[in-house]
């Protein structure tokens, strides 16, 4: 997310990536914002102007996202029992999804900020950084630097 509006607050999709179980790279793209972006948040996103620029517009890569989690299914399977669906794992997903201006099935979905072993207490979560620090150690901090240039 990079921010957009006068100061900057508003959260605008700026990159997807997405990798499967074996971390292997499935889609990675920019996106280029719909509304200016007045903060790219470079210390945290890596990203600058340059990388925006000819970034895929956000319903293209909606359906990009979409065609690669339905795998090959109709969306009338995918809500009833999911069939071939795959299922989306990430930290925080009603945000992103949000910013994506899409939906997805909830049972085809694992939220480890919804994880409750994972919680600090019943009802609020870590951040992803204290996860992957605590859980994936050394290695999830190269794979962030990765996916930040």
């Amino acid at each position: 997310m990079v921010g957009g509006g006068s100061d900057g607050s508003l959260e605008v999709c700026a990159r997807v990536c997405l990798v499967d179980e074996d971390e292997n790279l499935i889609l990675h793209t920019y996106v280029k914002p719909r509304i200016p972006v007045t903060n790219y948040r470079y210390d945290i996103t890596g990203l600058t102007e340059e990388h925006l620029r000819d970034g895929m517009p956000l319903k293209q890569v909606r359906e990009k996202i979409l065609q690669i989690l339905y795998n090959g299914e109709s969306i009338g399977k995918v809500r009833l029992d999911g069939g071939k669906a795959r299922l989306l794992v990430g930290h925080s997903l009603a945000y992103d999804l949000d910013s994506l201006e899409m939906s997805y099935p909830d049972h085809l979905m694992r939220d480890t900020a919804q994880y409750r072993p994972l919680l600090k207490t019943n009802s609020s979560s870590h951040s992803l950084k204290y996860l992957t620090r605590t859980y994936l150690g050394q290695v999830a901090f190269f794979l962030q630097s990765f996916f930040k240039s």
